[in-house]
């Protein structure tokens, strides 16, 4: 026992081993989460479990679409290890000029296969194998992880090696796909490019979170929902103050955990934040534990360029045709103009008949004229108001349904049809959370540019950038010294 823990009091004593035996616990249980759980699934992975070199849970390994993604968020070479400057050394950078030129820069020299080759080279160079970093002890003694928690945010970090396909290499066709996706017409490419890598790893985090917990329901149900209670209260402040947080609501309505936080927490995001989730939902509800890696990142590009509309009255980015969709729709176009040049042949050889036929061919279906209009309205118009019956996770309904029979088919509640009809396209596939949520205001908030670069920008937070945000402002030790330097009373080391 050092001197330094024999001044203390014996109070002062049995709190700190209290501490101290806390955060070992999470410790093993952070790591029992993957030990030999995945030894069937990545028996061709090596992966070395590192404990307490960092403050917090982190994975080391190049992950085949997430490190593509980085590749094309890179707009410069200011923030690039040095042994990368052979590979973008030498590019146009900064002689953008136009939109042209940006356009050309990016997709004829930089974003070319050779380039990506010598940069995941470079990467991979000196590498064998998958490091998992777990948090030091001292980092987590006074966090308000539970064990649980604590052995779900272990399988998340090993959930991306496993879902991500760790040391392994784009083909030419799968990086030309995932470029195609790219505007580079864009008049905010650079903003487009930078937001791919922290969307795509918002996407991959939803659907690692949904497949673990179908593989191993019986231990990371409730870890995942204990994990989710434990990053709410470190956003809570955030929320309360009406910030746009989009990137964090998707997280929540996409990884679809349950716990008893839940209602209360998505009712406190903004309006805003609720419109543009809205909004782009028809991008990020695709993403689910059958979701391939590829398409983690094509939606992170439609998303991100969703993201940097000026305003949501703007046009939806839309994935490129394929060339097997090209030619379908050709061959679509060529009969419709066959099967229109014949029906104008039938209209004109019709016609000289008519002409022919004199009086007497005049006005034949004019006892049939008015058939159908005794069955007109047939519909009663009864339709469902916006707070109707909604399944949430648990399979409860929501109660209070929108009565509103109109008639002869005129429904008096035709807008909140309207809404509901919005809302289907994000509870599906089910179950999922409803967005029924009643605004504040009648009126649907306006979300201008600023709140769109707001919802760019918000970055949701995972395991490890909560634990990293948690203790924020305390003097954290690792066997390898201090992290931060505050007043030394607030974090006693071991």
């Amino acid at each position: 026992m050092n001197n330094e823990i024999l001044s203390l009091s014996r109070r002062e004593r049995a709190e700190l081993f209290a501490r101290n035996k806390k955060a070992e616990l999470l410790v093993k249980a952070a790591e029992g989460s993957f030990a030999g759980m995945y030894s069937a699934s990545v028996d061709d992975l090596k992966i070395e479990v590192i404990h307490g070199q960092l403050s917090t849970f982190a994975v080391d390994s190049v992950l085949k679409y997430l490190s593509v993604a980085q590749f094309l968020s890179v707009t410069e070479t200011a923030n690039l290890p040095s042994e990368m400057d052979p590979i973008f050394r030498g590019l146009p950078w900064r002689n953008y000029g136009s939109r042209g030129i940006l356009a050309d820069v990016f997709k004829n020299k930089v974003h070319t296969y050779d380039t990506y080759l010598s940069y995941y080279k470079c990467r991979t160079s000196g590498r064998d194998s998958v490091k998992i970093f777990l948090p030091s002890k001292e980092s987590l003694a006074d966090s308000k992880l539970t064990v649980s928690a604590a052995r779900a945010a272990g399988a998340h970090e090993f959930g991306h090696p496993f879902c991500d396909e760790a040391m392994k290499l784009l083909s030419k066709e799968e990086f030309e796909r995932i470029v195609s996706y790219i505007d580079y017409e864009h008049k905010n490419l650079l903003d487009i490019l930078k937001a791919i890598p922290r969307l795509a790893n918002l996407l991959s985090d939803i659907r690692l979170e949904r497949v673990l917990k179908h593989k191993h329901p019986e231990m990371l149900v409730k870890g995942f929902g204990e994990l989710q209670e434990w990053v709410w209260g470190i956003e809570a402040q955030n929320r309360s103050s009406s910030s746009i947080m989009v990137q964090s609501l998707i997280r929540d309505l996409g990884k679809r955990h349950d716990s008893p936080s839940r209602e209360k927490v998505l009712s406190e995001y903004s309006d805003k934040t609720w419109e543009i989730v809205k909004d782009t939902s028809h991008i990020w509800s695709t993403i689910d534990e059958n979701s391939s890696s590829i398409e983690i990142v094509l939606q992170a590009i439609l998303l991100a360029t969703s993201l940097v509309r000026e305003n949501l009255n703007e046009r939806q980015p839309e994935p490129p045709k394929s060339s097997q969709d090209q030619k379908s729709s050709q061959d679509q176009e060529s009969s419709q103009d066959q099967e229109s040049s014949s029906q104008e042949g039938e209209d004109q050889e019709s016609s000289s008949e008519d002409e022919g036929e004199g009086e007497d061919g005049e006005d034949e279906g004019e006892d049939g004229e008015d058939e159908g209009e005794d069955g007109e309205d047939e519909d009663e118009g009864e339709g469902e108001g916006e707070d109707g019956e909604d399944e949430d996770e648990d399979g409860e309904e929501g109660e209070g349904k929108g009565g509103g029979e109109g008639e002869d088919g005129e429904d008096e509640d035709e807008g909140e049809e309207e809404d509901e009809d919005e809302r289907k396209s994000i509870e599906e596939p089910a179950p999922f959370d409803p967005l029924d949520r009643t605004p504040s205001t009648d009126k649907a908030p306006s979300v201008d540019k600023g709140d769109m670069r707001r919802a760019l920008q918000n970055q949701a937070l995972d395991p490890s950038s909560a634990l990293n945000l948690e203790n924020k402002g305390k003097n954290i030790w690792t066997p390898y010294g201090k992290i931060q330097s505050l007043p030394w009373k607030e974090g006693r080391p071991f």
